[in-house]
């Protein structure tokens, strides 16, 4: 059933993909592209809801009939590759930060090959999108100095609370009363043993006896990372710095108009478009999700 579904996806994907390598792309043609991956993002609910299905079968039942799949099984699927090098995620080792492609290839049809192959020599999604996106005529006012005033007022704000709540913090420690300093056996007995597990064991709540001072500079470094990250939007040196490290794959131009897209999507003339960027990020989600449930799946299985 998967590869059915596969299938469909594909054909789905190479509709949307001759549409994309269009120069102009017409109003009712990004209509039919929304309308096609809106299809995707259904065909993918019922990949994710076939799982638990598999789910209620016990290991050794999943493995009697599990080789007679191969090469369809989940992750070994070339149709499942071919989708990820669709949407950008090349199939060659030099262009993936993981897994083995000459394993998958191995046991592959030579014509399943060849087909991979050929969409990893064409334009994805992400390098379609990006293009499009670039093409896209820039707003006739100054909004990007609107939303940069807004993030620094937001920061702004952010920062004055963090030193009026940790700094109110820090006061207390230095100021705080010395009463009980020595204590008793038991209570000596409890501070030897908050110094020894500041965490209570627990190596995901961080050091629990930390100073309101030392806090206040956690949370300052936090907002200053955050300051940093959204000023590389209106540098094109930080950017492409960002761009050249994979941290981003779009321009800087490209990234600007998606931006302004999710901004202003409410207007009758990016809705389209809107729905578009959307529709990519939720296949990519979805398929994030399934990819994740099938190997838990099968990590129960086998």
């Amino acid at each position: 059933t998967y590869e059915l579904w596969f299938k469909q996806i594909i054909f789905e994907f190479e509709s949307v993909h001759k549409i994309f390598s269009k120069s102009v792309i017409e109003e009712h043609d990004m209509a039919i592209v929304n309308e096609r991956l809106a299809r995707v993002r259904a065909i993918q609910n019922l990949l994710l809801g076939a799982l638990p299905v598999l789910e209620t079968m016990t290991p050794m039942d999943f493995l009697e009939f599990r080789d007679y799949l191969t090469p369809a099984s989940g992750f070994q699927s070339a149709q499942f590759r071919i989708i990820e090098v669709m949407m950008g995620l090349p199939f060659s080792r030099e262009g993936r930060k993981y897994g083995n492609p000459e394993f998958f290839l191995s046991k592959f049809h030579p014509k399943d090959i060849k087909r991979a192959v050929y969409w990893e020599n064409q334009p994805s999604f992400v390098k379609l999108t990006e293009k499009w996106l670039e093409r896209l005529p820039l707003p006739n006012f100054d909004w990007l100095s609107q939303y940069k005033s807004a993030v620094y007022a937001m920061l702004e704000s952010d920062e004055q609370t963090v030193r009026q709540v940790f700094g109110r913090e820090s006061s207390d420690d230095e100021f705080g009363d010395d009463e009980g300093e020595e204590g008793s056996g038991e209570g000596r007995q409890a501070d030897d043993d908050a110094d020894a597990h500041p965490t209570g064991g627990c190596p995901f709540l961080g050091n629990q006896n930390s100073t309101g001072e030392d806090r206040l500079e956690q949370e300052l470094k936090a907002l200053r990372a955050t300051r940093a990250t959204f000023e590389t939007l209106f540098h094109d040196e930080q950017h492409e710095e960002m761009k050249s490290r994979g941290v981003r794959r779009w321009s800087r131009t490209a990234t600007l108009n998606a931006l302004f897209i999710f901004l202003y999507r409410d207007l009758p003339l990016l809705q389209m478009p809107f729905q578009f960027l959307q529709n990519l990020l939720e296949i990519d989600n979805g398929f994030t999700q399934w990819r994740l449930a099938h190997a838990q799946m099968a990590q129960r299985m086998l």
